[in-house]
């Protein structure tokens, strides 16, 4: 348990990510893995709480830390398809394993979920049928957001969002990113794409970032979020800005300013008073 605790809080510091931070950015160890906000994404909760991983073996922490991928429940992307690709699935399966022991026993911590309407059971297809690439947005100027996926995504994730029987493209019924609390990681996939490469796999989805504006990537996760997982969100043009530009800044960094002038303003106030006593 003690080299878990090792792998987990030093060498792959998970806190740094995982750990929401108070306004002066330190990290809230009462909420420790609880998830956290990360420059545009969120890493979630990896507690073992329901809201969390709490549904996951250790096979299947295992197995995700390894490849990046867990049929019907995870997709590692941005930041962790990078530490996936560099770090974990070039680890020993002893390690692997000691990181999931540990994760597996920290303290539950319950956090908010997506209220999920039900959904009806689609099957997959074989994935020699799926036309391979990135789809063709024939339509440039569409936000209409059902055009726009079938357009878009539907040629891999299928127009029923069930993915390949194999699934190497993911099902978007069976999906985290999609049914997640928020949008921000369905918005960001779309935005940045995937890239993650491990010993025996290549995956790679497009960004489409320079394809689609802000007003059409809202409509299509709007529609994606809707359609498959029975969220109604609202996300907007100015809320896919916002996580392209990294999302909302700290609390420290929007009021840096103020901040900076109301210390300078102390200092003066401290040293008058100081000088008024010694007189």
């Amino acid at each position: 348990m003690d080299r878990g605790k090792y792998l987990v809080e030093v060498l792959a510091h998970c806190s740094a990510c995982h750990t929401p931070r108070n306004i002066m950015m330190a990290e809230q160890s009462s909420l420790n893995l609880a998830g956290s906000p990360l420059g545009g994404w969120y890493a979630p909760n990896i507690t073992p709480d329901k809201s969390g991983i709490g549904d996951w073996s250790q096979r299947d922490l295992v197995t995700y830390l390894k490849t990046g991928h867990l049929v019907g429940k995870a997709q590692a992307a941005g930041a962790m398809a990078e530490a996936v690709e560099n770090s974990f699935s070039l680890m020993t399966d002893d390690d692997l394993n000691a990181i999931a022991s540990w994760v597996k026993q920290v303290p539950a911590i319950p956090t908010a979920v997506a209220n999920i309407g039900l959904q009806s059971p689609r099957g997959g297809v074989d994935i020699n049928s799926v036309l391979t690439g990135q789809g063709t947005l024939t339509d440039s100027s569409t936000t209409d957001g059902a055009k726009l996926y079938e357009n878009a995504c539907a040629s891999c994730h299928g127009h029923d969002g069930q993915g390949t029987d194999d699934s190497f493209y993911p099902a978007l019924t069976r999906n985290r990113a999609v049914s997640a609390f928020g949008p921000q990681n369905l918005v960001m996939v779309i935005v940045e794409g995937i890239q993650r490469k491990t010993s025996n796999t290549d995956i790679s989805m497009p960004a489409f970032a320079e394809q689609l504006n802000n007003a059409q990537i809202a409509s299509v996760s709007n529609y994606v979020r809707s359609r498959f997982a029975g969220i109604d969100d609202k996300v907007t043009a100015q809320d896919v800005q916002t996580l392209r530009d990294g999302g909302e800044p700290p609390f420290i960094m929007r009021y840096i300013n103020w901040l900076m002038t109301a210390g300078i303003l102390v200092m003066v106030c401290l040293l008058a008073a100081f000088g008024i006593g010694e007189k």
